[in-house]
């Protein structure tokens, strides 16, 4: 679903979802519990941003120009809504052309409505279609990637797979996947710098493994005009490792059933001893002083 020229008309009518996987198509077909309504031109005041849009951002070059675009030929592609509750729509794709529609000066826009379309699958449906624009930034990127795995896996859709689930619903190789997956650990300072291009994924990806105080300092090093490669990365990451301390290994405790006996009633299990000498632990612990 992260393809171009998503086409949610012809998914509605079970067929294909534009240029996409076959997985993605399948996910759709399944998540969606309601039906649609043919498309139709629905009032602009009566759309409302889906919760999350905020997390995703929108060019103003791009949407002046999808305006007046909008002005010479129209909205050529219908945008996607839910129906709400209160009478409302909720928009899943097309927040771009919208906004657009309304700089252009439309008080309508062309929609196809899923309607009784539960939260999970709706969440879905709006990250999907942003994973596909071209102007997405890498914070997006980790974030949708954490939201479409999390509905796959609430809809019991992962079939055992983490990455490769997402690789396959979105059209992106596991190791690219995986890096961006791994911005979502970043502090925010770390991850802006991403964002504004000052900071690589891969370096970041390495970065990611510093406690949060050391991120902080390194991204006060970048913010002075520091330039960290991901070679320089990798050798924080290895210098912090080698800094904690070693695991240390579980004590266990082993005690011969036979030395303990004549302390347990007779016949006792050695069930039965186990729960007797966690017993006597906790009375001595609560009476040692």
């Amino acid at each position: 679903m992260a393809g171009k020229n998503f086409n949610f008309t012809k998914a509605a009518r079970g067929t294909t979802i534009g240029r996409t996987s076959a997985a993605a198509q399948n996910t759709l077909l399944t998540l969606i519990g309601g039906s649609t309504q043919p498309v139709q031109p629905l009032a602009l005041s009566m759309l409302d941003d889906h919760p999350e849009q905020h997390r995703y951002h929108m060019s103003q070059e791009d949407i002046d120009w999808l305006a007046e675009s909008i002005k010479v030929m129209g909205v050529l592609q219908p945008i996607v809504v839910r129906n709400k509750p209160d009478g409302r729509y909720e928009i899943l794709a097309g927040h771009r052309r919208s906004t657009a529609a309304r700089q252009a000066g439309l008080t309508t826009i062309p929609s196809l409505v899923y309607t009784d379309l539960d939260d999970e699958s709706a969440t879905y449906i709006f990250h999907v279609t942003n994973l596909g624009q071209r102007s997405i930034l890498p914070s997006e990127k980790a974030f949708g990637y954490q939201e479409v795995l999390r509905v796959l896996e609430a809809k019991g859709l992962l079939n055992g797979q983490t990455t490769a689930a997402i690789a396959q619903e979105t059209g992106e190789d596991v190791r690219t996947i995986q890096r961006y997956q791994r911005l979502n650990q970043l502090t925010k300072g770390l991850l802006d710098a991403v964002d504004r291009g000052e900071l690589s994924v891969r370096a970041a990806g390495e970065l990611s493994y510093l406690p949060e105080k050391q991120q902080e300092r390194v991204a006060q090093r970048i913010e002075e005009g520091e330039q960290i490669t991901q070679q320089t990365a990798r050798a924080m990451r290895d210098k912090s490792k080698r800094a904690q301390p070693a695991k240390q290994p579980p004590v266990v405790v082993k005690i011969k059933f036979a030395s303990i006996k004549e302390y347990l009633p007779e016949n006792a299990t050695e069930k039965e001893a186990s729960e007797y000498i966690l017993e006597a632990l906790e009375f001595w612990r609560d009476h040692r002083e």
